[in-house]
């Protein structure tokens, strides 16, 4: 709870930070959905027993500011994968050696709560790069199953959130001044995932199962008001006649 807080509070302060008055400033909020490619895979040692994270969606809500500026806030979820292994025996993946028939029953989902800052560089006419930084609060939805001389149990298995840096490089095309196609690469450092609970002996485990990800997203985004709609501003003739 206490990290959600946190998100909270920078958000809070960025929008503080930010200038509000309608000379200096405007806002154009959007919408968003992706398709994204995780790229999750277990790492050598847990490569046999953890299923690889593929598929997942996100879904965002945000605004650029003076178009050039932008937060998004949005949630991630991963499609829900499960592998199984028999194992022959003398292997260690949680505490004690696996006998010969043993097995286990894993299935993972990812989920995320983030936000990220953007900044939109307009190399092109209705093409743009984007560069964003953000944290994401990592939730990994886990459950062991154990097969222990022909018993199934399933483990005590509990994960702990996890803040995340995310940093990435992304490239939007816009076929009308308020839609545009999305994609952008940007890293996970899913190696912070923490595996850890209780086995059918009581005995504690704790691991890291995973590799750092390299992520894709194809979208689409929907502003409400044009992200680059430009001001005309008056300039006054000091000797122009008033009359």
């Amino acid at each position: 709870m206490s990290s959600h807080k946190g998100v909270l509070v920078s958000a809070l302060i960025l929008a503080a930070i930010t200038p509000q008055s309608s000379y200096s400033a405007f806002w154009a909020p959007h919408i968003g959905v992706d398709y994204k490619w995780w790229g999750l895979e277990p790492n050598e040692t847990y490569l046999p027993i953890f299923p690889r994270i593929d598929h997942a969606f996100n879904f965002y809500v945000g605004t650029r500011i003076n178009g050039y500026f932008g937060i998004d806030f949005g949630y991630e979820e991963s499609s829900r994968r499960q592998l199984s292994t028999t194992f022959e025996g003398g292997e260690i993946f949680f505490v004690e050696p696996e006998l010969p028939y043993d097995a286990t029953n894993i299935t993972m989902r990812l989920k995320d709560f983030h936000m990220d800052l953007n900044f939109y560089w307009e190399v092109w006419r209705n093409f743009e790069i984007i560069f964003f930084a953000g944290l994401a609060m990592l939730h990994i939805d886990t459950h062991i199953y154990h097969l222990t001389s022909g018993t199934w149990f399933e483990f005590q298995n509990e994960s702990e959130k996890k803040a995340m840096g995310r940093i990435g490089l992304g490239f939007q095309y816009n076929i009308l001044p308020c839609v545009g196609f999305k994609f952008f690469i940007n890293g996970d450092p899913c190696i912070r995932i923490n595996d850890m609970g209780f086995d059918q002996y009581d005995n504690f485990y704790s691991f890291s199962p995973y590799k750092t990800a390299i992520s894709y997203n194809l979208g689409i985004v929907y502003s409400f008001s044009n992200p680059r709609r430009h001001r005309t501003i008056v300039v006054e003739d000091p000797y122009r006649d008033n009359d």
